[in-house]
């Protein structure tokens, strides 16, 4: 077995932990653009909610106005925490995505590794070949030089010097 070969399963799981780990920033991802919207929508809510305050006519009697004012501490409440999950997801994905990016750096060193064996392998082979082309070459050279000097050899079928019958 080469080592090319006997990498295979190692590629083949870093290759797995690349993908999983993929697969965890995007599900991260969608978390935080979820708490994004959220956080989008809420102070959204909250503009229009003032505007819509201002624009009514008239005043404000004194519960209505305490009433207004704990409405938007409590939506303002609301934001902050919107605004921390936001924060939170966003570290989150930062962190998932840097554990992807070092599974694919590991992934792509292991597959440089295995090119390497496996040219390697292809040159070393590429010698083997050619070491017993030579041979081959050189065998016939010395048996046609024997076959003139002595005009004993001929050229059998299956292509081989042998001796005249």
């Amino acid at each position: 077995m080469t080592r090319s070969d006997r990498f295979e399963p190692i590629k083949g799981i870093a290759d797995g932990r690349e993908r999983d780990a993929g697969s965890i920033v995007a599900a991260a991802q969608q978390v935080l653009q979820e708490r994004e919207r959220q956080l989008a929508q809420l102070k959204s809510y909250r503009d229009d909610y003032s505007a819509s305050q201002k624009a009514a006519p008239g005043t404000m009697n004194s519960l209505k106005l305490q009433n207004h004012r704990a409405f938007l501490g409590r939506l303002a409440d609301a934001i902050r925490q919107a605004e921390q999950g936001v924060q939170v997801a966003r570290e989150d994905y930062d962190r998932k995505c840097q554990a992807w990016r070092e599974r694919r750096v590991e992934a792509n060193a292991i597959g440089k590794a295995m090119e390497r064996f496996k040219d390697e392998e292809q040159r070393v082979e590429d010698r083997r070949e050619q070491q017993s082309s030579d041979e081959q070459s050189a065998a016939q050279r010395r048996s046609r030089e024997i076959a003139n000097d002595t005009g004993v050899w001929k050229i059998g079928s299956s292509g081989r010097w042998k001796v005249k019958d």
